[in-house]
């Protein structure tokens, strides 16, 4: 009997063992299945970003030009379907002169679709620690700049005051002499 009874224990020690190296192996599959959802579904919503993007592109693109200017920026900034789009980007469109700015990387006045679609998912949602990491390396960056700048103009500056006050010192004593 005891010989017996150690046996059904062992194997149903055996099989809890097989069944819970069975739900481990199926939680694993579940995991990775549901991680490639998740990226999938991240994939996704970032596509459907850049088509909203696309859209108010070419709603705001009135001349069908292929770029926006100013003007229609801020024509169509003030259009409730617009700033409707934009705040899907979570973007304030209440500036529209400082928001065209930031949108217009090259500076020529014009945003061209690629302009908008990248400083669009660049300016999305709030400012991130990254964001504002490199915003203070690069105010940090300017500022030496600046500084440097102003030594330099600085010694510059009292370089040229010593030569004006020596030219008018020869020129004094050649006042003097004539």
């Amino acid at each position: 009997g005891v010989i017996f009874t150690l046996f059904v224990v062992f194997i149903v020690f055996g099989l809890l063992n097989i069944l819970t190296g069975i739900f481990v192996a199926s939680t694993r599959d579940l995991y990775q299945y549901d991680q490639e959802l998740v990226i999938q579904e991240e994939l996704s919503q970032q596509e459907s970003v850049i088509n909203q993007i696309r859209s108010l592109f070419l709603e705001i693109d009135s001349d069908k030009s292929g770029t926006i200017s100013f003007q229609e920026f801020k024509k169509h900034a003030k259009d409730r379907r617009v700033q409707a789009y934009f705040s899907v980007l979570q973007m304030d469109v209440s500036r529209a002169e400082g928001l065209f700015r930031l949108l217009d990387k090259d500076g020529n006045g014009e945003i061209s679709i690629e302009e908008f679609i990248v400083s669009c998912l660049r300016l999305k949602g709030q400012a991130r620690s990254i964001d504002m990491a490199s915003m203070l390396f690069e105010h940090k960056r300017l500022y030496r700049l600046i500084k440097h700048m102003f030594t330099d103009l600085d010694t510059d500056v009292r370089q040229l005051t010593h030569q004006i006050h020596a030219w008018q010192v020869a020129r004094d004593q050649q006042l003097m002499q004539d």
